[in-house]
């Protein structure tokens, strides 16, 4: 699904709201769109910004809910959250080559000459941040210069004057290897932000995968079509023919620009401002009437939360199947901005909670991610937060159910101190809420709940639910 395509099926859906009332790139399209995450609002979609010079308009929070995300993968916007992981799980692992083409409608426009990143209402998202952010909702395009794999990667990039920029790009990452391979001949590493792609190509680009394969592929499966590629116009990078906006150039080799701070995933503001890597503008080639898309990171739920939530959630529950862990299912939780996990597991065993922590701990993916893990029975839905937190509450024993191990960790989780920040270690904690093995099913405690057939037999509970609107209630 072409991306403006898919703004127009959010309109109908009621989704997106259109404002036509002047607003300012400073802090106040960055103000409007938070407050439509913390109230699961419809999503902001500015026609009219203060100091635009090129006619952009600004989406604030392309895919900051469920409903969202399903519309993107065309699936009924109702769907559940465990159906629409289930959707995205049958088709994350295919693979479609992309389309290259001549002709793109990202060309429509070219800036070269006299290049100003200012000419576009860049936002100021939120007060006392390092700068103006260009790249919060984008994502990097570069090339392994060894083995010529493509990368795409969503990093947050600020600007920092017309024709210069600043990101945080980790050493760990696909484009930090990549720039350190060149650095190494003393070279610049080409780039291109994509701007304003369609939903599931930006999805793709924050989804981690494995490094001998090529996030554009991984996008023509999940979008059940090839990608439509187009080549930039000053280097060899081929970018999403139907962006919005493509800003080409290079990472200057040993080179920094001050960046930061920024409101981060977890709902905090937390790293400090610090010289990271310059990513030098060469040119920009934009559509008529461009569209920037904009993420206003903080507490839950927004754009990062749903993805993050998903598809780490896809790529656990893959990695304990292939350990053979007897699980139920995997969800990380998008309210507690990727802090936790919850697993469910089916036949027990001594220190399964333990395995699936230390399982968690080791895998790469999980190095920021994930600090709390909590396992419960099959009985507990772990896509319901409510009974979830019932079994964290009433199942895990204080001492014995409690479990820390030191790992690396993220600089962004606030609740470290300043040397752990500084080395970047921190502490997964394994919460088990499954029943000790050795109990006999007399001293396990029965679960109170309509849904338990020792409770209510199905014959009671079928009657309820079939009289339940005769009862006086609303339909559920």
């Amino acid at each position: 699904m072409k991306f403006r395509e898919y703004i127009q099926k959010l309109l109908k859906l009621g989704e997106v709201i259109s404002i036509q009332k002047e607003v300012d790139w400073n802090l106040e399209a960055g103000a409007i769109i938070r407050r439509s995450c913390e109230l699961g609002a419809s999503t902001p979609f500015f026609q009219n910004l203060k100091d635009d010079e090129i006619d952009c308009r600004m989406l604030g929070g392309p895919v900051s809910s469920h409903k969202k995300l399903a519309c993107a993968l065309g699936v009924d916007p109702e769907t559940p959250v465990k159906g629409i992981i289930e959707v995205l799980e049958s088709r994350i692992g295919e693979v479609k080559n992309p389309k290259r083409v001549d002709s793109a409608s990202c060309k429509e426009n070219l800036m070269d000459d006299d290049i100003n990143l200012f000419n576009f209402p860049v936002p100021m998202i939120h007060s006392g941040q390092g700068g103006r952010y260009i790249g919060t909702w984008a994502f990097l395009v570069s090339e392994d210069p060894e083995t010529g794999i493509t990368n795409w990667g969503m990093y947050r990039v600020m600007v920092c004057s017309k024709d210069l920029m600043s990101g945080l790009i980790l050493p760990t990452s696909g484009l930090g290897r990549a720039v350190a391979k060149n650095e190494k001949e003393n070279k610049s590493t080409p780039f291109a932000l994509v701007i304003g792609s369609d939903p599931l190509t930006a999805y793709i680009s924050a989804t981690p995968i494995a490094t001998d394969e090529e996030e554009v592929k991984h996008a023509g499966g999940l979008r059940e079509e090839s990608v439509p590629i187009t080549k930039c116009t000053t280097n060899d990078l081929f970018v999403p023919a139907n962006s919005e906006i493509v800003i080409e150039g290079e990472i200057l080799p040993e080179t920094w620009l001050p960046e930061g701070p920024f409101g981060e995933f977890t709902g905090y503001r937390v790293a400090p401002r610090d010289f990271r890597r310059a990513l030098k503008v060469n040119s920009i080639m934009y559509r008529d009437n461009p569209i920037l898309t904009v993420s206003s990171l903080g507490v839950p739920v927004d754009d990062t939360d749903i993805v993050q939530a998903s598809s780490f959630s896809i790529i656990l529950k893959e990695e304990l199947k292939s350990k053979g862990i007897p699980i139920t299912d995997v969800h990380m939780p998008p309210e507690l901005a990727s802090t936790t996990i919850v697993v469910g597991v089916e036949d027990l065993y001594g220190n399964i909670a333990f395995q699936i922590g230390y399982i968690v701990s080791s895998h790469p993916a999980f190095a920021n991610y994930g600090c709390h893990v909590i396992v419960v029975e099959s009985d507990v839905n772990v896509f319901d937060l409510d009974e979830v937190f019932h079994a964290l509450a009433t199942r895990c024993h204080p001492e014995r159910g409690i479990t820390a191990i030191k790992t690396p960790t993220s600089t962004l989780i606030p609740y470290l101190n300043r040397r752990e920040k500084e080395w970047g270690y921190g502490v997964k904690t394994i919460f088990d809420c499954t029943w000790p093995r050795e109990w006999s099913k007399v001293e396990k405690p029965v679960y109170v709940s309509f849904s338990n057939n020792e409770i209510y037999p199905e014959g009671i509970q079928e009657k309820v639910i079939e009289n339940w609107e005769d009862y006086g209630y609303e339909k559920t």
